[in-house]
């Protein structure tokens, strides 16, 4: 079979996957907030500590091992930070979303390390984010991809929490932070096998009552769902065995 043969059985076949992903979440992707409801957090919640919830029947968690919990590595560089926590960290119990956040206050680039320092200076255990997105793209480490994150109230033992840092009430996010967030989701819902939808992929708003991720990011979330569910379906094609997937459609 000739190459360019190839790569249009290949094309088409990831259009087809995608599309009739659109069209299935299509009427859900619009979520309006309550605007009389929410309110402006530049630091989030910490979250319950020792237990999952009674009514799961789930026994007491297990604390972080940097040795025995240590995640897949990221396809896309992230910059180890390393840092210390004031208390010791748990282990996520399950991972069914990811969670989207701005800095808020202040505006502008913001460092994990910065972050760091503020939510140390609350009296909390540290970083309540897993990862910061710097203006650049640059992505940095927060919590360890493992441990239960501390960003978004009632949602923290199922969920990863991704900075993306400014004030999107007030400014716009950078076409660098944009692409460094799709393939950063693109990863966790590979990893996690999560598909991209508007209850997987979901703005602060969505769970607690707060403007974050502020309104200039949170409107481009319908579409960063859609190219993270394009792109998903590319990369798990670059994995498969074509020549096996070829076979069977002769």
């Amino acid at each position: 079979m000739p190459m360019s043969q190839m790569k249009f059985y290949i094309h088409a076949l990831v259009c087809c996957i995608c599309w009739l992903g659109v069209l299935t979440v299509a009427g859900a992707e619009a979520k309006p907030a309550d605007a009389a409801a929410v309110q402006t957090e530049a630091v989030q919640a910490i979250p319950d500590k020792g237990k999952l919830p009674s009514a799961s029947g789930k026994e007491e968690m297990r604390r972080y091992d940097p040795a025995a919990d240590r995640s897949p590595a990221e396809d896309i560089p992230v910059v180890e930070t390393n840092f210390s926590f004031a208390e010791p960290l748990l282990v996520r119990p399950d991972t069914k979303g990811i969670v989207i956040h701005h800095v808020g206050m202040p505006s502008g680039d913001t460092s994990a390390e910065a972050i760091h320092k503020a939510h140390l200076a609350k009296g909390w255990a540290g970083i309540g984010y897993h990862y910061v997105i710097r203006k650049d793209g640059t992505i940095e480490r927060g919590r360890p991809l493992a441990a239960v994150g501390a960003h978004a109230q009632g949602h923290n033992f199922d969920t990863v929490g991704i900075n993306v840092t400014g004030n999107f009430d007030t400014e716009r996010p950078t076409a660098e932070q944009l692409a460094s967030l799709e393939r950063l989701l693109v990863f966790l819902c590979r990893i996690y096998d999560i598909e991209a939808g508007v209850t997987t992929i979901e703005g602060h708003r969505d769970m607690n009552a707060t403007d974050c991720p502020g309104d200039n990011l949170y409107r481009l979330l319908p579409q960063i769902r859609r190219d993270v569910k394009v792109q998903t379906a590319e990369k798990e094609l670059e994995d498969a065995d074509i020549w096996e997937l070829l076979k069977k459609d002769r």
